[in-house]
């Protein structure tokens, strides 16, 4: 599994980096525990650099394009509308996109968006899409290793332990997070 509470601490702490003020957030199911610790890590970060924690801006939705599109609508809707958004997982984050660019913001300048996933199409979007990688390619090569060890009666099986192996988040940021001051940092990230 990823840490996903540190993909999040990290995904709101990188858009705080780049000067968005109020930053909402696009949740996903909260019985569902990787929700809840992303949740928790955005929660975190904004703790940690004294920022209001505004309940408003928490947009408790379904993992889809069409729940980031309703998001945003909720969140441009409000008095004080957020300047950034970090959202639960890429599709979520794909459909914030889309919703911004058919309101016409500007995307980072006026609207910084982060998902959390590394699906393949956030490098073939407009503008890119910042992520979280969760590491679903190594979290495979170590579960095989693991199967083929029994397989190969390396681990005598009356022995067996479960394991939970805890991978690092990597962050990728991209176009969609980074605003034009940062553009040299995007540079020297590809």
């Amino acid at each position: 599994m990823i840490d996903d509470f540190k993909g999040a601490y990290i995904a709101t702490q990188h858009l705080i980096e780049q000067g968005y003020k109020k930053i909402a957030h696009i949740s996903g199911p909260q019985h569902i525990k990787v929700f809840n610790d992303r949740l928790k890590g955005y929660l975190s970060a904004l703790q940690a650099n004294n920022l209001d924690v505004s309940y408003d801006s928490i947009y408790y939705g379904n993992v889809s394009i069409e729940a980031g599109r309703e998001a945003i609508r909720h969140f441009l809707a409000m008095t004080h509308p957020p300047d950034a958004v970090f959202a639960v997982e890429d599709f979520t984050a794909l459909g914030a996109i889309k919703e911004l660019k058919e309101k016409k913001r500007k995307i980072p300048q006026e609207f910084g968006v982060i998902g959390f996933a590394n699906e393949l199409f956030g490098e073939h979007i407009t503008p890119t899409l910042s992520t979280i990688d969760q590491q679903t390619v190594l979290m495979g090569k170590k579960s095989f290793k693991l199967i083929m060890q029994l397989i190969d009666k390396k681990i005598d099986k009356s022995k067996i332990v479960q394991q939970k192996i805890v991978l690092e988040p990597v962050h990728i940021f991209r176009k969609s997070s980074l605003r034009n001051d940062s553009m040299e940092q995007l540079n020297s990230l590809v």
